[in-house]
């Protein structure tokens, strides 16, 4: 186990010293150097989502129906993990504030698309009997991807 960092120290965040940087450690240097990585939850925090809605419907024919609906929206809370590497903890411990963003269910835009059309009546008996009452129905969902949170190493 390597020592802590003293105030004039260069290599203060190096990986070599990483246990020696962990809250246990800081508080109890004799009892912390038994712990390693340790996740830290913390169940506060809020989410705040903003969204417009557009939805058009167009009958062309009777027995025809056409949707298509376009959600515009952002959703920003504390941290949720999205993209982590191994250590999911808050990046300053004891300030959860620090690590606002996008939530990992951020889709800024979601479009969907559909058509439904009945079957018509067919003229032949069996194939009126096969056929007859159904509906043809298509749907397409595009939305855009999660947030990317750009990383580079395990220590944060």
């Amino acid at each position: 186990m390597t020592t802590g960092c003293a105030a004039t120290a260069i290599n203060c965040n190096a990986t070599a010293n990483t246990d020696a940087r962990r809250v246990l450690s800081l508080l109890n240097p004799a009892e912390g150097q038994y712990v390693g990585n340790m996740d830290q939850w913390d169940p506060s925090g809020t989410q705040r989502y903003h969204g417009m809605a557009l939805s058009l419907e167009h009958r062309p024919s009777r027995g025809m129906s056409m949707n298509a609906n376009w959600t515009w929206s952002h959703c920003t809370g504390y941290f949720q993990g999205f993209n982590t590497k191994t250590d999911q903890t808050v990046t300053v411990p004891n300030q959860p504030l620090f690590d606002k963003g996008d939530c990992d269910t951020d889709r800024r835009h979601v479009v969907t698309v559909s058509a439904v059309a009945l079957m018509p009546r067919l003229s032949n008996n069996a194939a009126r009997a096969v056929v007859t009452g159904w509906q043809l129905a298509g749907i397409y969902r595009f939305s855009s991807g999660t947030p990317l949170g750009i990383q580079d190493g395990i220590d944060r």
